[in-house]
């Protein structure tokens, strides 16, 4: 059930009013109701999965407890790692397994040796990535004593599998989300207007930028020795900006879709096109899976080669990229992504000797406008780069993609994107809103105002709705990017 479907339109008016109207009396009814339209939403989908998130929902509940309740620390070290374990290998197992082997068959081949092993069929389940993840952070935390357990399963499953951040996120922490369950909800004016104010701002995101870029992406991507190199380059932007329109539109329709029902989801997206070093980009793009992989990831490996000096650190940000690749797909050119990021940190530690104590730390502050431009132009052109092999199919054609920007008979043609009158309505559509989006967003970024503070007047939510539909159609749309992580 896609956010941009007339069936989720009907879901949500349908599952509000039985929020606000039939369950309202208690925070548990409220419950209750919740996590049982997240596992109907969730079975949308497949059904079959649902038994594997219960699964996992229980698994980490009862790990939880037992972590609590256990005095030794010891014993609490090995609960915890059983839990995070067995929850990476059920991940490990449907979304890597194939890769994995299939990469070492081929490896295998390179030498001569061809072994008979046969792939499995497996089908990834949806949201595995995000709802995993929610269960790690979980029993971390309790294990370093930042939360208690909850006693109430109810909670937990719902912290985990509520519906607006199942499939695609943000990833929340239950330090945030658990305590906003605890107490019955009541509708605010303000979470109306705000949440259907974000609800129409990443729907104008959605499909009036991702998806009239999508569409020309696809054609360039998939056809790459048919365009210019200046073709090529502008592809690589309109990909990056399509990406960036699609997952923060996604956040800003969860993020809006939960204010509705009285909770408050965690900001995911916070101008990251305007950042002026590669450590300030990671503070401000998909910051709920940044801050997860700063808080477990880089920072127990930053301890551990903290004798290493500099060098240490440097390495500990390299294999957090490099499982941030891992984690967003089973694919080398996901992997070469994520190395290309741990690579874009090296000069920090070529310079005078530079340290980080977090990598989204240490933002540069002040310079003139010709210095902070060219820092953001810097700054972008290297986050299109790695945008190239995040968006090819294999790690070969986005090396081909690079070749062909290079290595190409025709540097200028751009005809080629208005072949056909529909691909150039469609390009004029995407670039105008695109335009949009980015004015809108670096006034606010001047400003240091959010969103729902922009928009929250009945004026200006029928402005983006008559934007939404003189520029975006429902009829075009696709599914969202991060739907397949």
């Amino acid at each position: 059930m896609l956010f941009n479907s007339l069936a989720f339109l009907i879901f949500l008016v349908v599952a509000l009013f039985l929020h606000w109207i039939v369950f309202s009396k208690t925070a548990k009814w409220q419950n209750l109701f919740l996590l049982a339209a997240s596992f109907g939403f969730y079975s949308f989908w497949d059904w079959r999965f649902l038994f594997l998130l219960l699964f996992s929902i229980s698994f980490v509940f009862l790990i939880g407890i037992r972590i609590d309740k256990t005095e030794s620390e010891k014993a609490r070290r090995v609960w915890m790692i059983f839990g995070v374990f067995t929850s990476i290998g059920i991940l490990f197992f449907f979304k890597y397994y194939n890769f994995f082997l299939s990469s070492f068959l081929d490896f295998a081949e390179s030498f001569g040796l061809k072994l008979e092993v046969r792939l499995w069929k497996i089908i990834l389940p949806i949201a595995i990535s995000f709802y995993t993840f929610h269960g790690i952070s979980y029993l971390l935390d309790i294990y370093h004593k930042k939360i208690k357990s909850t006693s109430s399963w109810l909670n937990y499953a719902l912290f985990v599998s509520y519906f607006p951040l199942l499939v695609a996120g943000p990833i929340e922490r239950a330090t945030h989300l658990l305590p906003q369950l605890k107490d019955k909800r009541r509708l605010k004016a303000s979470d109306v207007s705000e949440g259907i104010s974000l609800i129409l701002w990443g729907f104008f995101k959605k499909v009036a930028v991702a998806d009239s870029l999508g569409s020309v992406v696809n054609l360039v991507f998939e056809n790459t020795g048919n365009y210019s190199s200046v073709g090529l380059v502008l592809a690589a932007v309109m990909f990056a900006v399509q990406i960036y329109a699609d997952f923060s539109g996604y956040t800003d329709i969860a993020r809006g879709v939960s204010r509705l029902f009285g909770i408050e989801l965690l900001l995911n997206f916070n101008f990251p096109f305007f950042s002026r070093s590669i450590t300030e980009f990671w503070s401000r793009w998909h910051i709920s899976l940044s801050s997860f992989l700063n808080d477990y990831v880089f920072l127990p490996l930053a301890l551990f080669f903290r004798n290493r000096g500099k060098w240490g650190i440097y390495f500990s940000i390299f294999l957090t990229f490099l499982i941030s690749g891992f984690w967003h797909g089973a694919g080398w050119n996901y992997v070469f992504w994520g190395v290309l990021h741990g690579l874009f940190y090296l000069p920090y530690f070529l310079g005078k000797g530079k340290k980080l104590k977090s990598i989204y730390g240490n933002k540069i502050k002040g310079g003139s406008w010709i210095g902070n431009l060219l820092s953001r132009l810097s700054v972008f052109g290297l986050v299109v780069c790695a945008m190239i092999f995040f968006r090819s199919e294999t790690i070969q054609a986005g090396f081909t993609y690079f070749g062909n920007i290079f290595f190409n008979s025709k540097w200028l043609a751009l005809n080629e994107f208005i072949k056909t009158g529909t691909h150039a309505v469609i390009l004029i559509k995407g670039i105008l809103a695109s335009l949009i989006v980015l004015s809108m967003e670096y006034l606010l970024f001047r400003s240091n105002s959010r969103v729902e503070n922009l928009l929250n007047s009945k004026l200006k939510i029928l402005g983006v709705l008559l934007l939404l539909f003189v520029l975006g159609s429902f009829e075009n749309s696709i599914e969202f990017i991060y739907f397949q992580f």
